[in-house]
């Protein structure tokens, strides 16, 4: 493990970290809101949403994201890349949050954290599979 790098790469995968991840709680709790399943009192009816979301989004997302950058970093992109693993773990989040948002707003922040690791885990083992397959 080269430690340099990861020093050096730290502060812009944080910054990337609570970026994307308040842009992907915005996204979840959204959904999460509108399909009824926000667990406030009075807005649990298909299509509610306020603008309250998007500070609760960025908070949480922005949270989670500044801590689950650098680990997903250090566990899987050192070897797969930051740029080639930025769409799908930004895809998985969102569909790992709206599928955790059918059965509620603490569901929807654990399964958009779990789609972010799978889906750095499934390029992960495709990179090392290529590698094997190289020689």
């Amino acid at each position: 493990m080269k430690i340099k790098a990861i020093v050096l790469d730290t502060p812009n995968l944080t910054v990337l970290g609570v970026i994307g991840g308040s842009i992907c709680g915005i996204l979840i709790l959204s959904f999460n809101s509108l399909i009824g399943r926000s667990g406030t009192t009075g807005s649990d009816y298909i299509g509610a949403w306020d603008w309250g979301i998007v500070g609760l989004g960025i908070m949480y997302g922005g949270f989670f994201g500044l801590f689950m950058a650098p680990l997903g970093y250090i566990v899987f992109l050192r070897k797969i890349g930051v740029r080639k693993a930025i769409f799908p773990a930004f895809f998985g989040t969102i569909l790992g949050g709206f599928f955790g948002a059918f059965f509620g707003p603490s569901d929807a922040m654990a399964y958009g954290i779990s789609g972010f690791l799978i889906s750095l885990l499934v390029l992960w083992l495709r990179e090392q599979s290529q590698d094997v397959q190289r020689g």
